[in-house]
């Protein structure tokens, strides 16, 4: 290699020195040449004197980057993750609340049904004031019954949806934990495109340069270096790339489901506390109808003793004595004639008069005393 070409080589030699990490041959043995010939700036390959070095264009990474060199934070389901502890998964909740819904549904068709027969038996009576009673006591108990059914049913569908709530939620969880890796996977794949990008042009103006130089064994080592390095860019960007598109897609797929998971957790909320007021509800009814069928129980017994006691006195007459039963009774012994009914008003006034006037009781109760 001439003299002049020494400095132009060496220079090359020290502006790719982050590519090959060897030191650069000492420009000091060759300062009587200009150094106004440099043709790649010092800021195209990173670090200045003095600063941190930079560590991805070691010698080490000079070889074959793998294609996984970003490995997720958040390993998958089966290679080692915590086994799911919880009570119930989503769709034991789901199944759940299916199955209750169905029942209730079942029993409630099965007392309108009976609700209709009450109210078709009472139209068919409209005049018997007992049946018309009795058809109002047995639609009142069967609204009661459907109340209570609803009031525990009511309650359990509440607990299975808080369940379900609870269960989207921590899937919730566990779907950003997996978005914020796939977040960091796509800002480390663009980030590391985004430097490819920076570094690959300083490269390609490296080996331009060096191609125009005379040719020699050391112009030759650093060219198939620089190749080298532009050829293992290259897998790199094609991995970095394909991670990106990937972590971008996974990050839109979860961003959507994330949000109907959302939304779904916040109507299992909304569905519990809706559930939890129709229980109450429910139970208010219950006591109302409970009051009502207990009253109408009442007055209804009432009514029929009431009725029961007038059919019974008015259907039994009067017992005379027979006159021969009572003298057969006496053994057949006649009869004293009664008494003579007492006297008059007029008899008692002369009696007193007699009694006022002469004071002897005995003459007037023979009469003599009206003489005197």
């Amino acid at each position: 290699m001439t003299r002049c070409a020494c400095p132009l080589a060496v220079f090359a030699m020290m502006a790719v020195s982050l590519v090959a990490q060897q030191p650069a041959s000492d420009p000091g043995s060759h300062s009587d040449q200009p150094q106004g010939r440099a043709i790649v700036a010092w800021r195209h390959f990173g670090s200045q004197a003095g600063e941190p070095q930079q560590t991805y264009n070691s010698a080490q990474n000079l070889a074959v980057r793998p294609v996984s060199f970003h490995p997720a934070p958040v390993q998958p389901p089966d290679a080692g993750a915590a086994p799911d502890t919880s009570p119930a998964s989503p769709m034991d909740a789901l199944t759940a609340v299916s199955s209750l819904s169905a029942d209730y549904q079942k029993r409630e068709q099965d007392r309108q049904e009976r609700l209709r027969e009450f109210e078709a038996a009472s139209h068919n009576d409209p005049s018997n004031p007992t049946s018309q009673a009795l058809a109002d006591i047995e639609t009142t108990r069967l609204l009661l019954e459907g109340e209570q059914d609803r009031m525990q049913s009511s309650q359990q569908l509440s607990q299975a949806f808080a369940d379900l709530a609870t269960k989207l939620d921590t899937h919730t969880s566990q779907l950003k934990a997996l978005l914020k890796a796939r977040r960091e996977i796509a800002q480390q794949s663009d980030a590391d495109i985004a430097r490819i990008n920076g570094e690959t042009p300083d490269i390609n103006l490296s080996l331009k340069n060096l191609a125009v130089l005379p040719g020699g064994a050391e112009n030759d080592q650093f060219m198939q270096r620089l190749a080298a390095r532009l050829d293992h860019l290259d897998q790199v960007l094609k991995t970095d790339q394909t991670e990106s598109q990937q972590a971008h897609r996974q990050i839109a797929d979860l961003e959507a489901e994330e949000r109907e998971l959302s939304q779904a957790c916040s109507q299992a909320r909304a569905k519990a506390t809706e559930l939890t007021t129709a229980s109450q509800q429910a139970k208010v009814n219950q006591d109302l109808l409970a009051n009502r069928l207990e009253f109408s129980t009442a007055h209804e017994r009432a009514l029929d003793e009431i009725s029961s006691a007038s059919q019974a006195m008015a259907a039994l007459g009067p017992l005379h004595e027979e006159p021969a039963v009572q003298q057969a009774a006496l053994g057949g012994v006649q009869q004293q004639p009664a008494a003579a009914p007492a006297a008059d008003a007029a008899q008692v006034d002369a009696l007193r008069d007699c009694i006022r006037r002469t004071g002897d009781v005995a003459a007037c109760r023979s009469g003599g005393g009206e003489q005197k």
